[in-house]
């Protein structure tokens, strides 16, 4: 019994671990996760996950992102041969 007990207080401990070495914030374009890791500094550059819409680091205690402007509104057209 003894050794389940600190079995699951190491695997919480693990986890408090892992939470501190990485956050995740949710993306305001598709509510996809970005991730912060413990090596990030204020002015990287991180993106979503899933949308891949980029963001820089304006504070790391408490992480607050800025949305970058991206011109995604231009297309491409195909040449007529």
């Amino acid at each position: 019994m003894a050794h389940c007990l600190l079995n699951k207080k190491s695997k919480k401990q693990s986890l408090l671990l892992l939470e501190n070495m990485m956050k995740t914030k949710r993306c305001t374009a598709c509510g996809g996760d970005i991730q912060i890791y413990y090596d990030n500094e204020v002015r990287d550059d991180v993106y979503c996950n899933e949308c891949e819409r980029e963001y820089r680091i304006i504070s790391m205690h408490p992480v607050q992102l800025q949305a970058l402007e991206t011109d995604y509104d231009y297309c491409f057209e195909e040449d007529e041969y």
